[in-house]
């Protein structure tokens, strides 16, 4: 508990450790620093007609992409069919090449 010891002062204090809540205060400031960056960096759409072109336009980029994306799909496949086969040979090789080098060292 708290004594005295000639000086009329305590021994022991009971002081508050604002530390913690300096540090708790810092993040909050900078975490809504963060938010206000991200908020103001955002374009702002206040017509509801300029939200429908945009709309429009990116409806419109999609529909050209999508055909463009089919065909690249599809030589993707072909693509990799050929190079599972050469992989395949690859592997053929790599046995019959292992085989050969055991029968050597048997024989």
């Amino acid at each position: 508990m708290f004594g005295q010891q000639g000086t009329g002062l305590p021994l022991l204090t009971n002081v508050m450790n604002y530390l913690p809540l300096i540090r708790k205060a810092l993040c909050k400031k900078n975490s809504l620093h963060n938010a206000e960056l991200f908020l103001s960096s955002r374009p702002s759409h206040s017509s509801p007609s300029e939200l429908n072109i945009r709309f429009l336009k990116q409806k419109t980029k999609d529909k050209a992409i999508h055909p463009s994306e089919l065909n690249l799909a599809s030589k993707c496949s072909s693509i990799s069919t050929k190079l599972n086969s050469h992989l395949a040979k690859k592997r053929e090789h790599e046995k019959r090449l292992h085989s050969a080098q055991i029968t050597s060292l048997v024989g």
